[in-house]
Parts: structure tokens; C-alpha cells; sequence
């Protein structure tokens, strides 16, 4: 009688079918779309736009800080040679 009890199926009748079948809908996480293969190829192109930005960016800053230097030194050697003359 013991070995009975233990085959006997659950307690809880069980919900309708049409119930059982319905698919729940739930809106996409930001994470989900980020992660989706267009979203990465977009960002990918993005990312290498911003990178070809950022080089040509350090480029000039690169160009601007030689032309400060070469100023610096012209000036400094006015200076030296404006206070040799006088």
C-alpha cells in the first residue's frame, strides 16, 4: 500500500490547456538589445569612428603643443637678446 501512495500523480488539479499555452510577453531589457548582433556591428562602426576621431584629436593636440614649444623657445630667445641689446 505504501509503494501505491508514491505513484499516485499530484494533489492540484491542473489549469486548463489554453492557459498552459499562452506565451507571457515581456518587454526587452536594455541588455538584451545591446547585445543583439546589430546593435554590436553598429557599436563596432561607432567605436571606430570615435577611435579615428580621437587619433586625429591627439594628432592636433600633438601638432598644438610642438607650435607652443617652438613659440616658447622664439620668445625666450627675444627676451635673451632684448636684454643683451640694452
Amino acid at each position: 500500500m505504501h509503494a501505491r501512495n508514491e505513484k499516485r500523480g499530484p494533489t492540484t488539479p491542473l489549469s486548463l490547456s489554453k492557459l498552459q499555452n499562452k506565451r507571457k510577453f515581456h518587454p526587452k531589457s536594455d541588455l538584451a538589445e545591446a547585445n543583439s548582433p546589430l546593435m554590436l556591428h553598429s557599436m563596432a562602426s561607432t567605436t571606430t569612428e570615435y577611435q579615428k576621431e580621437l587619433l586625429e584629436a591627439k594628432y592636433r593636440t600633438w601638432l598644438a603643443e610642438n607650435e607652443l614649444a617652438r613659440y616658447k623657445e622664439v620668445f625666450a630667445f627675444l627676451e635673451l637678446e632684448r636684454e643683451l641689446a640694452s
